[in-house]
C-alpha cells in the first residue's frame, strides 16, 4: 500500500499519534535532567551559576537550532527534520551518560537542537495527518509537549529512588522511549502535498493574531518555568520537603495540568479556554500564597496545578492561533517562529525569578512574574477570541490531502 493509499484508507489518524509519540518522546530527554541537579550539585558539587550556565546552554541551543531549522519543514517535508530530531534526542542522553560537566554541557546542547528540529516539523506533520487539521494539530502538539515535559522529571525520580545507581539510569529510560520511533521515521516517505505546491503564493499570516498568538506562548512558558524553577525553592526552604520524588512529582504535575488541558477543554469555544485560562492563572497565584502562610504542601501543589492548567490553555490557544492564520506552504516556519518566541519567555523570566527570589523572597517572586504572566494573557485574549482570521481560516480534513513523493 503507497502512503497516499494509507492516508486515504484512515492511515492519517496512525500518522499523527505517531508524530505525537516523536514529540512526547523528545521532550522527555529535555527534562529529565530537571530531577536530577539536586543529585549533580550533592554528586559533583556543581554550583548553582554552573546550573544556570548549563540551562542556558540548552536554551541557546532550543532557540537557534529554531532559526536555523525551522523552516526545513517547509523546503524538505517534516520527516527529515522530525528523524534529525530523534537522533539529536538519543545523542544527547548518550552523551550525558558519560561523567563530567563537558559531557552535561554536550547533552545538554544536542537536547536543545533536538527540540529545535521537531517542534516546527511536528505542527507541519500534524496539520497534514490530523483529521481536523491545523486546529486539531496545535491540540496534539500541546498535550504531547506538555506530557513530554511533564514525564521526564517524574522517570528521572522513579528511576533514582528505586536504584542507588547514578544517573545514567534515567538516561537509559529515555533511551528506550525514543530509540525504537528512528526504524519508523526512516521507513516514513518524504513529500509535500499536492495542495500546498500549488499555493506558493498564499497570504501570510496576520501581524496582530501573530502577535497576540506569541505574547500567549511567551506568557504561558514564562508561568510554566516560574513554576518549574521556584516550586523546589518554595518545598525545600520554606516548607522543609527535601523528598527528590516530591519534586519530581510536582513538575510532573506542573506538565501534566498543561497537557490534560488540552483534552479538557477541547469541546470548548475559544473564548471560554481562554477565560479559563486567565481564571486558573489568577487563581495559582492566589493559592501560592495561601500555601505559604499555612505551610502547606497540598495547596502547593494545588496552585502548581491551577498554573500548570492556565499556561498550558494560553500556550495552546497561542499556537492554535499561530498555526491556523498560517499559509500552508509557511506553516513549519510561521509555528517555529512561535516557538522561538515562547521559548524566550522560558529563559528570560526564570532567569530572572532566581535573582528576584534572592531580592523580595521566592513567594513574592512567584506573584510578581505570574500577576505579570497573567496581564499578558489577558491581553492577548482579547486580540485572539476576536480575530476573524481564525474563524475564516479553511481547516483541511485528512480527504483533502494527497502526497507527492518529491
Amino acid at each position: 500500500m503507497t502512503y497516499e493509499m494509507a492516508v486515504r484508507a484512515g492511515g492519517g489518524a496512525g500518522e499523527a499519534a505517531a508524530v505525537g509519540y516523536v514529540l512526547w518522546a523528545v521532550m522527555v530527554g529535555t527534562t529529565v535532567p530537571n530531577a536530577l541537579w539536586g543529585w549533580y550539585q550533592a554528586e559533583w558539587g556543581l554550583s548553582a551559576t554552573t546550573v544556570s550556565a548549563v540551562f542556558a546552554a540548552y536554551a541557546a541551543a532550543v532557540v537557534g537550532s529554531l532559526l536555523g531549522w525551522g523552516s526545513m519543514a517547509d523546503r524538505r517535508g517534516p520527516w527529515t527534520p522530525l528523524r534529525w530530531g530523534v537522533v539529536a534526542s538519543a545523542s544527547a542522553s548518550a552523551v550525558s551518560i558519560v561523567d563530567g560537566v563537558p559531557a552535561l554541557f554536550a547533552g545538554r546542547v544536542l537536547a536543545g537542537a533536538s527540540v529545535g528540529l521537531v517542534s516546527g516539523a511536528a505542527v507541519a506533520a500534524l496539520t497534514r495527518t490530523h483529521p481536523r487539521g491545523p486546529g486539531g494539530a496545535a491540540r496534539v502538539s500541546t498535550f504531547a509537549t506538555m506530557a513530554g515535559l511533564a514525564s521526564g522529571p517524574l522517570v528521572a525520580a522513579l528511576v533514582l529512588e528505586a536504584t542507588t545507581s547514578t544517573a545514567d539510569a534515567a538516561y537509559l529510560a529515555h533511551l528506550v522511549t525514543v530509540v525504537p520511533v528512528l526504524g519508523w521515521l526512516w521507513r516514513a516517505p518524504e513529500g509535500r502535498s499536492a495542495t500546498e505546491r500549488r499555493r506558493r503564493s498564499g497570504r501570510v499570516a496576520p501581524d496582530r493574531v501573530f502577535v497576540a498568538a506569541a505574547v500567549a506562548g511567551f506568557a504561558a512558558n514564562a508561568q510554566l518555568g516560574l513554576y518549574a524553577v521556584l516550586t523546589p525553592t518554595l518545598l525545600v526552604d520554606i516548607l522543609d520537603e527535601n523528598s527528590l520524588l516530591l519534586s519530581g512529582v510536582a513538575g510532573c504535575l506542573l506538565f501534566a495540568s498543561a497537557g490534560t488541558a488540552q483534552l479538557a477543554t477541547a469541546h470548548l469555544s475559544t473564548t471560554t479556554r481562554l477565560g479559563a485560562s486567565v481564571t486558573s492563572l489568577v487563581g495559582g497565584a492566589g493559592v501560592v500564597t495561601l500555601a505559604m502562610d499555612v505551610d502547606s504542601v497540598p495547596l502547593l501543589l494545588a496552585a502548581v496545578g491551577l498554573g500548570g492548567l492556565g499556561a498550558g490553555l494560553a500556550f495552546g490557544e497561542g499556537l492554535d492561533g499561530a498555526t491556523r492564520s498560517a499559509p500552508p506552504e509557511r506553516r513549519a516556519a510561521v509555528s517555529s517562529t512561535w516557538f522561538v518566541v515562547a521559548y524566550l519567555g522560558l529563559v528570560g523570566p526564570v532567569l530572572g525569578a532566581g535573582a528576584l527570589a534572592e531580592r523580595v523572597g521566592a513567594t513574592a517572586a512567584a506573584a510578581l512574574i505570574g500577576a505579570v504572566a497573567t496581564v499578558a494573557v489577558t491581553g492577548a485574549s482579547l486580540v485572539l477570541r476576536r480575530a476573524p482570521e481564525l474563524s475564516d481560516t479553511r481547516i483541511t480534513t485528512r480527504k483533502d490531502v494527497r502526497w507527492t513523493h518529491s
